[in-house]
């Protein structure tokens, strides 16, 4: 019977049309009983009262009353009124993807969004053995809070484990079900289809919500239909590169042709996303981590794609893809992965020969000491006192070699591994390697070339660290520890200058005869790790890519050390800087992740500190407007990283750059303005704005290379730095660009000019000057003043933010580390003439807790806001790695 608003179906009133499905119409509905609003579908007369249509709709009751879950549309009811069959659903306001995609394709962050959620209803579906063979666009809700839904299940196949006899009419060979641009190929083809088929729809509408269109989409069905059988899309890198690699791979994977090649379940698909999206939107870390952390203790299992659980790291979930080239299927099953330690303060591993033990270093009870974990039953202990890192097993597993870094500077030691008293080995040593015959150290000892650039000298002695001779030196601030082949005859690291996109270069030096090699990098730039050797000719490495500071990937890549010839290994969504082998197969690395917020310190009353952001992003080097009422910062929580403004009483909060090119490291000057670092032509530059971010325009071009951004308050300079050579050091330019120079030689930290402009702060690259200092802006003569920052010293490089000036000039503000280690704000009165080091006193900061990387100081003095970094990092086992071999074939 014809239907209009106010009938009655059974106990619910219609109230108004709102779409028609494949299988009837749907009416919105009110329930009287309870008082709620839903949906009703009807079974429109058109189609019949009897046949497949009639069966497909049966079916679908059935299926969805069988469902419950969030990311499922909640069936309520199934009736018969009059002869009218019906579905009572839950009422989901919104649009479907289909039209939300008609404006575009989404962000990638919202994109993954919506495919997680989709695709754990999918996962609850495939468990009761539920299939739905028509997802797409249109078959997806989403609601105006984020959350998608599943909805029409009209072509769902009942699978036997379900126990239910599903139609004859829906599992008839030879029948094609679905719309052709989702449809599998072997529902394509009209064969029989389990969840896998499923996959390849979700596949296809990932795909779509990605790029924008279709993609097996042709002028006919039928010749749709053939590029699903015979055809790939066109890669989604080609489409938008800016996508994540972990991202894409699982797009390939869901549209293999093949369906053993796809996921071998829909729960893993969903944990692949998941960790997608913690990659995407670190905020969804912390509720995996609370789940987690209810759950029992994780067990070793086999993982499909690249995903393993957050538990261990904390806030950044690892992944990892094996046995994959690039844009290749995997030829092999994944490695299983599994977390080692659990505390999030653990580096720095070294297996030994045996495999039995692992050795690392960790910053438990705030001392970075040395300890000694058993593989076989997990157990754990310290072995030194501190501060202790990197250490490596000798052959025998008898002793440990480890880097001590006092007051006085740094050593090399040993101590048996059975614990007891430390013995030094190399005064003025970092980072030691004992050769595999044990007969032979490698290390690090810090020198200047001829040119006045600090860096490193490679040296080999004996074991007892007598007979030193220097391999070769190498410039850079930031150098791996040194590794032996496995053969002894070569030592290989990796080095770079240090600052942000400095270039990368790995080094292999001959033990017993004068030769130097230099391999570039392999494919994107990006940090590299030490070296854990394979066999003679070849080693593996871990490259860092950084989206921006705090969203990176690392690939595992194992290179030959003759030919440069890097192959992918293993990706993950974490990085690490020291990974070692731990047998046949086996890979040990500290997965690292890190937070940064802001903290608002009241200087009247520290009690009275309040988080102004307090989430899982990366947010830092804030800048107060002049008049406090705002802070402008740096923050990559939309995925990318840009220049952003909080609103200090409201919490209102706005984006000022929105560039798909990195912004950072802002600096607002005395009349609002704000100037800022950017790569938004491929190059560093600085580029300024108005203080709303409008009118962006850039200041310096082409060379020399620019970045950190200071200007006195008359704002007649851009101050910034250089960290590319041939041009390293401070320079200054007008604002139009004109009177560019070069104002001092090879500072490693961000300048800070002071607010009269006549002095800016800088750290020379000089050896053993571990200084701040201030300059003349006019011709770069240092001041007779100056402020230590031994304790600031991070792998070889500085970390301090950029300095501070207070009260006019009077002051200056900067980062170091108290006598207990702690890091926070110093601030020390400022006379070019006289030494005014008995004015030093701490400002704010000072907390075991975090780090202090960055800071800002409001204009009244009475507040600082903190940027703290909260690094996590736990040891990780993967096990199953292509093309890791055993000790003894390491050695032939």
């Amino acid at each position: 019977m014809p239907l209009a608003p106010g009938d009655r179906l059974g106990p619910y009133e219609l109230l108004s049309p709102i779409g028609a499905g494949g299988m009837g119409v749907v009416w919105r509905a009110h329930d009287p009983r309870l008082g709620r609003t839903l949906a009703i579908k009807v079974l429109s007369e058109e189609l019949g009262p009897g046949g497949d249509r009639l069966a497909r709709f049966e079916q679908e009751a059935r299926a969805a009353s069988a469902l419950n879950h969030p990311s499922l549309v909640v069936v309520h009811d199934i009736g018969e009124a009059d002869g009218v069959r019906y579905i009572a659903m839950e009422m989901v306001e919104g649009r479907n993807l289909g039209q939300v995609l008609s404006d575009g394709p989404l962000p990638v962050k919202k994109a993954v969004a919506v495919a997680a959620q989709v695709a754990q209803g999918l996962a609850a579906a495939h468990a009761r053995g539920i299939v739905h063979r028509d997802l797409k666009p249109e078959n997806v809700m989403v609601l105006p809070d984020g959350r998608a839904k599943v909805l029409d299940f009209g072509l769902a196949k009942l699978l036997p484990s379900t126990g239910t006899a599903p139609s004859p009419l829906l599992t008839a060979p030879g029948l094609v079900v679905g719309t052709p641009s989702y449809m599998s190929p072997e529902q394509a083809r009209g064969e029989d289809v389990d969840f896998r088929s499923d996959l390849f729809s979700f596949g296809s509408v990932l795909y779509e919500a990605l790029c924008g269109r279709r993609a097996f989409l042709r002028e006919t069905p039928v010749q749709t239909l053939t590029a699903v059988l015979e055809t790939e899309p066109e890669p989604l890198r080609a489409l938008r590169p800016d996508l994540p690699l972990p991202l894409v791979w699982v797009v390939e994977r869901c549209l293999a042709k093949d369906p053993a090649s796809r996921y071998g379940s829909t729960d893993d698909l969903a944990r692949d996303l998941q960790q997608v999206s913690q990659l995407l939107d670190p905020s969804a870390a912390a509720r995996t981590v609370a789940m987690v952390e209810a759950a029992p203790a994780p067990r070793a299992r086999r993982m499909p794609g690249w995903a393993v659980s957050a538990a261990g790291a904390g806030l950044l979930a690892v992944g990892a893809v094996a046995g994959w080239r690039l844009g290749d299927r995997p030829q092999q099953a994944p490695p299983v992965l599994r977390y080692l330690t659990y505390s999030g303060l653990d580096h720095s591993p070294a297996v030994s020969r045996d495999g039995q033990r692992l050795a690392f270093s960790s910053d438990r009870g705030g001392v970075r000491k040395i300890w000694l974990k058993q593989l076989a039953d997990g157990s754990e202990v310290a072995l030194t006192t501190g501060s202790d890192d990197h250490p490596r097993f000798t052959p025998d597993g008898a002793s440990i070699l480890f880097t001590r870094t006092v007051a006085e500077g740094e050593s090399l030691l040993r101590i048996p591994a059975v614990g007891g008293e430390p013995r030094r080995v190399v005064e003025g040593a970092r980072f030691g390697d004992v050769s595999p015959d044990g007969t032979r150290l490698v290390y690090l000892m810090r020198s200047e070339s001829e040119g006045g650039i600090v860096g490193f000298d490679v040296t080999l002695s004996a074991a007892d660290g007598t007979s030193p001779r220097v391999l070769g030196h190498v410039e850079g601030t930031v150098v791996s520890p040194p590794r032996f082949s496995v053969d002894g005859g070569l030592v290989g690291l990796t080095a770079s200058g240090g600052a942000y996109g400095s270039p990368w270069s790995i080094l292999l030096f001959g033990v017993d005869r004068q030769e130097r090699r230099s391999l570039p990098p392999p494919g994107q730039s990006g940090q590299l790790s030490s070296l854990a050797w394979l066999d003679p000719r070849r080693f593996l490495l871990v490259q860092t890519v950084s989206f921006a500071p705090g969203l990176s990937t690392g690939s595992v890549l194992a290179m030959d050390a003759r030919t440069g010839r890097a192959e992918p290994v293993l990706s993950s969504l974490t990085t690490g800087r020291v990974p070692d082998v731990a047998g046949e197969g086996r890979l040990v690395w500290a997965a690292e992740g890190v937070r940064q917020n802001l903290l608002e310190v009241d200087l009247g009353d520290e009690r009275r500190a309040r988080w102004l952001t307090r989430g899982f992003s990366v947010d830092r080097q804030p800048a107060y407007t002049p008049d406090g009422k705002a802070l402008v910062f740096t923050s990559n929580r939309e995925q990318n990283l840009d220049i952003w403004q909080l609103d200090l009483a409201s919490g209102a909060l706005r984006r000022l750059t929105d560039h798909p090119a990195e912004d950072w490291d802002p600096f607002v000057a005395a009349d609002g303005r704000i100037a800022w670092s950017t790569r938004r032509s491929g190059r560093f530059e600085i580029w300024v704005a108005a203080p709303d971010g409008s009118g962006a325009r850039p200041v310096t071009r082409g060379e020399p290379s620019a970045e950190n951004p200071s200007l006195p308050a008359d704002g007649s300079w851009v101050v910034f730095a250089s960290y590319e050579a041939p041009y390293q050091g401070i320079w200054k330019v007008r604002p139009d660009g004109s009177g560019l120079a070069r104002v001092l030689s090879a500072s490693i930290v961000p300048p800070a000019v002071s607010p009269d402009g006549l002095w800016v702060t800088v750290v020379p690259a000089t050896p053993g000057d571990t200084r701040l200092h201030v300059a003349a802006l006019a011709d770069g003569k240092l001041a007779p003043f100056s402020i230590p920052l031994p304790a600031l010293l991070r792998e070889g490089g500085f970390a301090p933010g950029r300095a501070r000036w207070l009260d006019g000039g009077r002051k200056v503000a900067w980062i170091g580390n108290d006598e207990r280690g702690r890091s926070g704000v110093f601030v020390q009165e400022f006379d070019p003439g006289r030494d005014t080091s008995a004015t030093r006193r701490e400002l704010a900061g000072f907390s075991h807790d975090w780090t202090t990387e960055s800071f800002a100081v409001s204009p009244d003095g009475s507040r600082v806001v903190l940027a703290v970094s909260e690094p996590l990092s736990n040891l990780v086992l993967a096990e199953g790695v292509r093309g890791v071999p055993g000790p003894t074939a390491r050695r032939r």
